[in-house]
């Protein structure tokens, strides 16, 4: 189950349809990343514990301040509240923070860029595991506690389902995506800026993959590992195309 969890991306990642040429790919590799910079970065990580401060306000209220509240709703209520927050939580903290995996393939003629967002993915694998293991203890509590548990999927469990039923659908997964391909050869690039403290490549290149050929923004997100020849790659393939790299701090 763990394993699985953990392949979220797999069917995604298996369906991607690289660019097929006869040059020897130089760099392959998957980041996550997030665009936003400076105060717009600061301000989507306040919102993200302004709302998880609302989610434990809610349940701390629901559960400590309901009248004759028994041990038995207490626990149905905790694995309630788990079984949607959990699922929830990476879905707000990357749906807030708009984090999308990236796969990268460059070549020494081309880059191309595979991007999308995995919050839903993630969320919906998650919630699956979560219900397999609360399933058994529900069905102890709807023999020993019958009424408690109808009354708690009427309540919470009844608007998580319906979230749920919502959020994971199929149709809505495919639409949340922000599913995006781009491609182009560098001697279509028209600027290139490294920004090192962020561990981030911007290029702006021509996207064959649009209708219209418009440039594209290319976020190179890069890692420990290749960001040394990658960074002498890029230079070099500026210098033959006559681009003059930006350097900046944020």
């Amino acid at each position: 189950m763990l394993k699985k969890l953990l392949n979220y991306n797999k069917q995604m990642i298996e369906s991607i349809i690289w660019e097929k040429n006869n040059d020897p790919i130089l760099f392959q590799w998957q980041k996550r990343g997030i665009q936003w910079v400076g105060s717009d970065l600061k301000y989507r990580k306040f919102m993200c514990f302004f709302i998880f401060g609302i989610f434990f306000s809610i349940f701390s209220f629901i559960l400590f301040m309901g009248n004759n509240t028994s041990v038995v709703n207490l626990l149905i209520y905790s694995m309630v509240f788990l079984l949607i927050l959990l699922p929830l939580a990476p879905i707000i903290y990357w749906g807030i923070m708009e984090s999308k995996l990236y796969n990268y393939h460059i070549t020494p003629q081309k880059l191309e860029l595979v991007s999308w967002k995995e919050d839903l993915l993630f969320g919906k694998q998650l919630a699956q595991g979560l219900l397999i293991i609360i399933t058994p203890f529900l069905v102890i509590v709807f023999i020993t506690e019958p009424t408690a548990l109808l009354v708690s999927l009427g309540g919470m469990a009844g608007v998580g389902i319906l979230a749920g039923a919502t959020l994971f659908s199929k149709g809505y997964i495919a639409s949340h995506l922000d599913y995006k391909h781009l491609l182009t050869s560098w001697d279509k690039v028209t600027k290139i800026e490294i920004v090192e403290p962020m561990n981030i490549i911007y290029i702006w290149g021509t996207n064959f993959y649009h209708k219209k050929q418009n440039t594209d923004l290319f976020y190179l997100f890069y890692n420990k590992h290749n960001k040394d020849d990658l960074i002498a790659f890029i230079k070099q393939q500026a210098e033959h195309n006559n681009l003059s790299i930006i350097y900046s701090e944020e």
